[in-house]
């Protein structure tokens, strides 16, 4: 699994996804039917969880999506 970090962009409706690998190079994607990817650039399909945090594609590679951070602490004004 990669530790550098990818990007999904969610492009307009009726449009493709983007996906940017962790080298930086974008590649068009779409869903080729629920639960399913193909990626243009790749010629490569995938497969993605319900809850959209993990992607496998059929070469064996696996992007998972890092839990989001919590948003800092708010600071206080003194007084």
């Amino acid at each position: 699994m990669s530790s550098q970090p990818f990007w999904v962009t969610k492009a307009r409706p009726g449009r493709p996804d983007i996906l940017v690998n962790e080298v930086g190079e974008p590649s068009r994607g779409w869903v080729d039917y629920p639960g399913r990817l193909w990626i243009a650039r790749a010629d490569l399909g995938a497969i993605y969880s319900p809850d959209g945090m993990t992607i496998q594609f059929d070469n064996g590679t696996i992007w998972q999506r890092a839990p989001e951070a919590p948003p800092p602490p708010l600071r206080r004004r003194r007084r």
